[in-house]
């Protein structure tokens, strides 16, 4: 059985303000969630790699789309309640229900990590791997 994960924190205090600021605000989380994108599409390949260790490249990517989903990493930011601590412009309690912005505030907070730990990916990496694996167990 796989227990729960625990989220790694964001302690430098404008790094986490970015990350939970929803676009259309002063230093929104847009350019936190590109990079998050791009470390989630190479860490979700090697998950599927080794998930998978005879797929073929065609397999991979279909079941690495599965995970890079918007509900798929909505599920992660909710799974945390991330998405309470969301700011926005107007609107906020619907921009925390939209899973368009819960992505992408999953994006920004896998970024935050990844800088805040000094680019240490392998931390990244197992923690991904086992929120992902929690995930298909429950």
């Amino acid at each position: 059985m796989v227990h729960d994960v625990p989220l790694p924190p964001i302690q430098e205090a404008d790094r986490r303000l970015r990350v939970f600021s929803h676009r259309g605000l002063p230093k929104d989380n847009t350019r936190f969630a590109l990079l998050g994108a791009a470390l989630l599409g190479t860490i979700a390949t090697l998950y599927k790699l080794v998930q998978f260790p005879d797929g073929t490249s065609g397999d991979i990517t279909e079941e690495r789309s599965e995970l890079m989903r918007q509900d798929a990493m909505a599920w992660c930011t909710t799974h945390y309640g991330l998405e309470k601590q969301l700011r926005a412009r107007e609107n906020t309690e619907s921009v925390r229900q939209a899973a368009s912005a819960q992505a992408t505030l999953f994006q920004a907070y896998v970024a935050a990590v990844f800088l805040e730990s000094n680019f240490d990916f392998s931390l990244i990496r197992n923690w991904l791997f086992s929120l992902w694996d929690l995930r298909s167990s429950s």
